[in-house]
């Protein structure tokens, strides 16, 4: 597991390496219902996204729809999405995930 520092905030990714570019990543997020969040960086695209914790439904959703696309095209479509009142939400810190960024 690597311990990353991020403006005074700790982020644990655990990376397991495959001889074929894939790299396994577990994201601890902050400030959403969702925990953590699990995906597969198979060369530049992103698969097998799992959240722990969350709006079981709407994460399932997102996760198929963002299913083998880009760490790019990914945060293009959802970095800065809001949930509620807050200034995060689970699909902006799959965005934050997956561009490597803080929680």
């Amino acid at each position: 597991m690597q311990k990353r520092v991020f403006s005074g905030i700790i982020v644990y990714l655990t990376h397991t390496f495959n001889p074929e570019t894939r790299m396994e990543e577990t994201f601890k997020t902050k400030g959403v219902c969702a925990t953590t969040i699990q995906f597969t960086r198979d060369g530049d695209k992103i698969r097998n996204i799992r959240f722990t914790g969350g709006c079981n439904g709407n994460l399932k959703a997102i996760a198929k729809l963002c299913e083998g696309m880009s760490a790019e095209d990914i945060a293009a479509k959802l970095l800065g999405n809001t949930c509620g009142g807050k200034p995060t939400s689970c699909a902006d810190q799959l965005a934050r995930a997956v561009l490597g960024k803080e929680a």
